[in-house]
């Protein structure tokens, strides 16, 4: 902890001080001390704002959800068919997350986690060329789908 000056034998701490309270390192740069503890304070106050506005809220997003049982003898090609429509769509103005994942002990076991601002988005999503082209391509190399279209109750992401 930093420790500035002696006050009646106590020291005081920067964390226990006020902003009016600071101390100058040397005499005249009070007022530079000062304002310069105001804004990163505002800029910090900022930053947590617009983090907390950035954040999807529960219910406002449209999350699709897809189980998928690959055709092992096709599982190569269908990982390049995936990649190469995530790829794109996570360029998609409304798209906010889309992740390809893995069962841990069965690798021909894969799950869709897409995330869009809204269902328009997803439907814009779904008309696209590349989309298009990924479900022609794939089609015979998935044995099972199961596709489940969800409302978001609790967001919750560490921030980066």
């Amino acid at each position: 902890m930093i420790r500035r000056g002696r006050r009646c034998g106590r020291r005081k701490t920067v964390s226990s001080m006020s902003v009016g309270s600071m101390p100058a390192i040397r005499s005249g740069e009070g007022k530079v001390n000062k304002t310069i503890f105001r804004l990163l304070l505002l800029a910090a106050i900022a930053l947590v704002s617009m983090r907390e506005t950035a954040m999807a809220q529960p219910g406002s997003v449209y999350v699709n959800t897809v189980d998928l049982d690959i055709v092992p003898s096709e599982r190569a090609r269908f990982l390049e068919a995936i990649a190469e429509d995530a790829a794109a769509t996570i360029k998609e103005p409304g798209c906010l997350q889309f992740d390809v994942l893995m069962l841990a002990n069965d690798p021909n076991h894969l799950f869709l986690y897409e995330v869009y601002e809204n269902e328009d988005a997803f439907r814009a999503h779904r008309e696209s060329d590349y989309f298009k082209k990924y479900a022609a391509t794939t089609a015979s190399m998935v044995a099972k789908r199961v596709t489940r279209p969800m409302t978001a109750i609790s967001l919750a992401q560490k921030p980066h």
